[in-house]
């Protein structure tokens, strides 16, 4: 007869785990299990779970009994232990001396894992002297993002960039809907790992001072891989991160592992750029909603997600449009006016025979178009104005930000023009690059934006 002692956590009713230890009892029908749930600290788990540490190990624990039992096992007992795996182990061991055949440690994949950073299954077999069976439980979690909308969990990254923009952003977001924030750093090689859980604690103080609930999350790999795979896995609502650079090119101005994140991520992303000496860049409060339009169907997927801030926040809307003659990509001019007039041989003559005709025609077009979108969200209890200015979309846009304070844009990634695949407007890539107030960018969903520009 052998007795195994099983250790885990959060994989403790995984169906990695009950089917090993499914096997484990076909092959040996007198086996017997004891399970340890140690009392991991509940900012260290994966996702937000109610409780304290005991509390919550004991949840896992109960249920994993059950889970056991009902595969044939004969459990004899469970215990809610020591945070350390090695420690509650090596006091068991001491404990029961000599009743034991072999430990099974269950532990999340590579790259999330911190048993495994701490290179657990190797070091209690070198330890304690006994076969260790390693299990493997996978993440749990859509296959594919929903395309409701929510901002009940937010995915904070924390990396290379200067984080207190972004901190404060999704410090009064997270206060004013209630919602559970993971605070997520991806460790590179010459990284140490104490002193990045350390910070992650640190802001996880922070947050729980203003009564946000709060996680941590160590990650290893590549990092907007790592972050968008973990945000799927987890179904959150909402990523948010700060851009990196200041000027350049595109790219650099945004950062390398924002714009990929950009690209895989298929919900919202929450953005803020840093200050570089400006300690007033990005204000700690919002006070109204921007939203950019162009007419297009794809522009007003923003809608739903301002419209949901609005009513939670108790926020105005402003709705912007430019108005251009040109017709260019973005440039304001709502799709259903563009075949025909604006077509560019047909614009060009057109304004040099009659410009008045072709700017009243314009302007009537894109306020109309307004006038629409501002009476739909009015019917919904939504406080809704719109601005309609001649100039570039860039222009009418960081003009409408600047004209007061505490602005979060909430805004397309692709509105009536574009390359077929693109995966970023123009506009949208500049707003976020220039904008002193945090950008909600919400993908289009006509189309994976994968792949990109």
């Amino acid at each position: 007869m052998a007795r195994y002692l099983v250790v885990a956590h959060q994989t403790a009713s995984s169906p990695e785990l009950i089917d090993r230890v499914r096997g484990l009892a076909r092959t040996d029908p007198s086996a017997e299990f004891v399970l340890l749930v140690p009392a991991t600290a509940t900012q260290h788990l994966l996702g937000w779970m109610e409780g304290g540490a005991a509390e919550v190990a004991s949840r896992m624990a109960e249920s994993a009994m059950g889970r056991f039992e009902e595969t044939g096992a004969t459990v004899i007992r469970s215990a809610v232990v020591d945070a350390s795996p090695l420690i509650a182990i090596e006091g068991e061991l001491a404990e029961h001396s000599g009743e034991y055949d072999g430990i099974v440690i269950c532990t999340l994949p590579t790259g999330v894992s911190r048993w495994l950073r701490l290179d657990l299954p190797h070091r209690a077999e070198r330890k304690f002297s006994l076969p260790v069976i390693h299990v493997v439980a996978q993440l749990t979690g859509a296959a594919r993002v929903s395309s409701e909308v929510s901002f009940d969990t937010m995915l904070v990254a924390l990396n290379v960039c200067p984080s207190e923009p972004i901190l404060e952003a999704v410090t009064f977001l997270a206060k004013q809907l209630s919602s559970h924030v993971s605070l997520v750093h991806v460790l590179d090689e010459a990284e140490d790992e104490t002193e990045a859980e350390r910070y992650l604690d640190r802001v996880a103080s922070d947050l729980r001072e203003e009564e946000i609930v709060a996680n941590t999350v160590l990650l290893e790999g590549e990092p907007a891989k790592s972050i968008v795979d973990f945000a799927c896995r987890g179904n959150y609502g909402l990523v948010a991160m700060a851009t990196c650079g200041a000027g350049g090119g595109a790219r650099a101005a945004l950062g390398d592992v924002t714009t990929d994140v950009l690209r895989g991520w298929h919900r919202p992303l929450l953005l803020a750029r840093p200050r570089f000496g400006d300690p007033g860049a990005t204000p700690s409060h919002m006070s109204r909603i921007v939203v950019p339009l162009d007419g297009s169907a794809a522009a007003e997927e923003a809608l739903p997600h301002a419209e949901e801030l609005a009513r939670r926040l108790a926020l105005p809307v402003t709705l912007v449009e430019a108005i251009s003659a040109l017709g260019q990509p973005m440039a304001g001019v709502p799709a259903a006016v563009a075949p025909g007039m604006l077509s560019r041989s047909v614009c060009g003559e057109s304004l040099r025979d009659h410009p008045l005709e072709v700017e009243a025609r314009l302007d009537s077009s894109t306020t109309g178009y307004l006038s629409d979108v501002r009476q739909r969200l009015t019917e919904k209890g939504i406080d809704a104005t719109w601005q309609a200015p001649w100039s570039a979309a860039l222009h009418a846009i960081l003009d409408q930000i600047r004209e007061g304070d505490g602005a979060l844009v909430v805004m397309s990634t692709r509105g009536s023009s574009g390359r077929h695949g693109a995966s970023l407007g123009r506009v949208a890539r500049a707003v976020i690059r220039a904008a002193p107030t945090p950008v909600l960018t919400v993908p289009w969903s006509g189309g994976s934006l994968a792949g990109g520009e």
